[in-house]
Formats: structure tokens, C-alpha cells, sequence
């Protein structure tokens, strides 16, 4: 009886430690696939821009030669594209400017007006907080093709077309931060908020001192979600901007007739640190706040 037992036992561990691997080997397969791309680019960003380009133009040609070889390191160390964009290109650290701005304004105002909406519908037992709650959820399911229309025609009528506020209103009013944030207030006891406001506080002051330091996780993985989707927007200024002065890096990087030449690869690379700083420096809290469904 004991030999079965033990048999049975050593199956299940074995079968456990087979699953372990299939799913390391998994997950190391997504992961080269995944970094691979990034990994090329950022490698490519510090190879002279004469060589990137006939590199290119190699590829360009590739029906013709039949197959290029990726290369996966640099056949001359050098930082001219990095001079090319941040020094020589102006018109790129003003559009990189522009991102910054338009980013940080919309996740601090969707921060604010979210967690308030967020706060009075999870916090307080309204007559149709529910109502109003689902409301946001269908919001949030619509795509973007259906809500840049009367997104435009109201910008429109307030005369705020082609003008840096057209960007910045039509994107702190999304459902996100209120959906993220209200899975994880719902959870609160009611009683934290009723002993601020009696302990000679108000509901603000719950708000301020009480609900937000304890929705840290939602916030974080909030704040970083919108600051992702607002750096990387292309429609929404293809749609409301006519001025290139005033666009987004994210757009000018997918415009041809932006004058990047040889150094794509520096400037995607630059591009992509203020997303990256962020989720590496709060990655713990943004896993934490996106599985608001284990919270206790």
C-alpha cells in the first residue's frame, strides 16, 4: 500500500515539475518574441546612420537579393544618431515636449475627476450609483471611432479645434480611472470615512487622508495605464489637430513626412523611456492595482 502511495505521490510531482518547465518554456518563448523587436532597434540606435542606411536599403531590396540577414550587433559603435535627434533635430525635443504635456495633463485630470466620481459612487449608497457605474463600464467597451465624433463636434462648438485644450478635454473624461479605482473602494469599510467625518473632518478630507492612501495600487496602475494610452495616441490629434506644430511625438513618428532620416531607431528609443521609467519604477503597485478582484 505504501509502494502505491509513494508511486502516485512521485506521478504528481513529476507531472507538477513537467508543467513547471512547459509553462517556463512558454513564457521564455513570449518573452524573446516580445523583447526581440525592442532589443533590435535599441542595437540599431547606436550604429553610424550611414551604415543603418544601407542596411535599409538592403532590406528595401530584399525581392531582389533574395534574403537579408538580421544583425544582431553593431558593426560601428556610435552616438550620432543620439546628437542627430536631441541636438540637431529641434523640431523633435518640441514635440517631445508636447507629449510630455499633453500625457501628464490627461492623467492628472482624469486622475482627479475619476477618483471623485469613483469615491462618491462606491463610497456612499446613492439611489443609482449602479446605474451610473454601468454607465462608465459601456462607455469604457466603445471604441474610440464612436466617441471621437461628438468628441469633435463639441470641440467644435466651444471653438477649441486645432488648439492644445482640444486634446487634453477630450481625453479626462474617460471611464478607466473610474472603473479601476471604484473595484477597489468598494472594498473599503464605510466606517473609515464615517470616523474622519466625525472626528471633526469631512467627506473631503476621507477622501484626501483616508480613501486615496489606501487605493495606492489602483492609483498607480491607473496613473500609469493613462499615461501609456495618452503618450501613445495617434487618432485623436490626427482627428482635432491641423497644426504640426501642436502634435504629439506619438504622431509625428508615423508621419512620413517627418524628417527623421537615419535616426528612427535613436528616436524610438527615446520615446520609449518615459513609458518604460514608469512601469519599472511602479511595477509592483501596477500588478497589484490591476488584480483588484483578489482584494480582501
Amino acid at each position: 500500500m505504501e509502494e502505491v502511495v509513494s508511486e502516485v505521490v512521485s506521478e504528481v510531482v513529476s507531472m507538477k515539475r513537467c508543467r513547471s518547465c512547459a509553462i517556463a518554456i512558454l513564457q521564455s518563448a513570449i518573452f524573446v518574441v516580445a523583447v526581440f523587436p525592442l532589443a533590435m532597434i535599441a542595437i540599431y540606435s547606436f550604429e553610424l546612420p550611414r551604415n543603418m542606411q544601407g542596411y535599409i536599403q538592403a532590406m528595401e531590396d530584399v525581392r531582389n537579393a533574395g534574403t537579408v540577414p538580421v544583425r544582431i550587433y553593431v558593426q560601428e559603435f556610435s552616438l550620432a544618431q543620439y546628437y542627430h535627434v536631441l541636438i540637431q533635430h529641434t523640431e523633435y525635443i518640441r514635440l517631445y515636449a508636447n507629449s510630455i504635456v499633453y500625457s501628464v495633463a490627461i492623467t492628472a485630470v482624469q486622475l482627479l475627476l475619476g477618483s471623485l466620481v469613483a469615491f462618491s459612487i462606491s463610497c456612499f449608497h446613492l439611489r443609482f450609483r449602479n446605474a451610473v457605474y454601468m454607465l462608465y463600464v459601456v462607455l469604457m467597451l466603445m471604441p474610440f471611432q464612436v466617441l471621437i465624433v461628438p468628441n469633435y463636434f463639441m470641440l467644435r462648438w466651444m471653438r477649441l479645434l486645432n488648439t492644445p485644450y482640444a486634446l487634453i478635454l477630450s481625453g479626462v473624461f474617460g471611464p478607466l480611472t473610474v472603473f479601476l479605482l471604484r473595484q477597489y473602494m468598494v472594498n473599503l469599510p464605510f466606517s473609515l470615512i464615517e470616523a474622519t467625518a466625525i472626528d471633526g473632518g469631512n467627506y473631503l478630507s476621507a477622501y484626501r487622508y483616508v480613501v486615496m492612501p489606501l487605493c495606492k495600487p489602483a492609483i498607480v496602475a491607473a496613473v500609469a495605464l493613462l499615461f501609456a494610452d495618452a503618450w501613445n495616441m495617434v487618432e485623436q490629434p490626427l482627428v482635432l489637430l491641423q497644426d504640426k506644430t501642436l502634435y504629439p511625438l506619438s504622431l509625428a513618428l508615423v508621419d512620413a513626412a517627418f524628417p527623421l532620416g537615419d535616426s528612427q531607431y535613436a528616436a524610438i528609443v527615446l520615446f520609449t523611456i518615459p513609458p518604460l521609467l514608469l512601469y519599472l519604477y511602479h511595477h509592483e503597485d501596477l500588478i497589484l492595482g490591476i488584480q483588484v478582484g483578489d482584494m480582501k
